[in-house]
């Protein structure tokens, strides 16, 4: 059986793009393994879907946030930044409080480099952030949220349910 060109591209297509309706108990596998192999755009995707509804959701923050690390200029990354450290340091759930620390002192120290980029080393940052089988700069943020079930909730800021 031959395949024809346009249901290629229209499989490949859809394959790329992130699910319309992401449940969320599979969020963290599904960002993780797009992060480990797929297209880092549909982080990005994700992270908007989230913020569109509430502007504080401290899922959508961190994402936006390891999408900024690798693709966005010093400007928009420190907001990015300045977004994770203000509204997380509101998030008392047990696993992000105790990661909060080590996010703040990463995130701070994070903050001396940009002043530090140039044309060239933001391109060099850009085509690293194209690497496949790169881990997530802030994946102990995103294992604690994971871990205290915010990617178990609806969007909300409001802290998930006691277990």
């Amino acid at each position: 059986m031959k395949t024809k060109p346009a249901l290629l591209v229209l499989v490949a297509l859809m394959l790329s793009l992130p699910p319309p309706a992401l449940a969320q108990a599979d969020l963290y596998s599904t960002v993780t393994n797009l992060w480990w192999n797929g297209p880092k755009t549909n982080i990005l995707a994700l992270a908007e879907q989230r913020l569109a509804v509430d502007t504080n959701d401290i899922v959508g923050i961190v994402l936006k946030t390891e999408y900024d690390i690798s693709f966005s200029r010093a400007s928009v990354l420190s907001n990015s930044f300045r977004r994770v450290l203000s509204v997380g340091a509101g998030v008392g759930t047990p696993a992000f409080s105790a990661a909060y620390p080590r996010i703040a002192w990463n995130v701070s120290g994070m903050f001396v480099s940009l002043c530090q980029e140039t044309d060239e080393t933001y391109e060099s940052d850009y085509a690293k952030g194209f690497i496949l089988h790169k881990e997530m700069d802030m994946k102990w943020a995103w294992d604690a949220l994971h871990e205290d079930g915010w990617l178990d909730e609806p969007v909300t800021n409001a802290p998930p349910a006691a277990p």
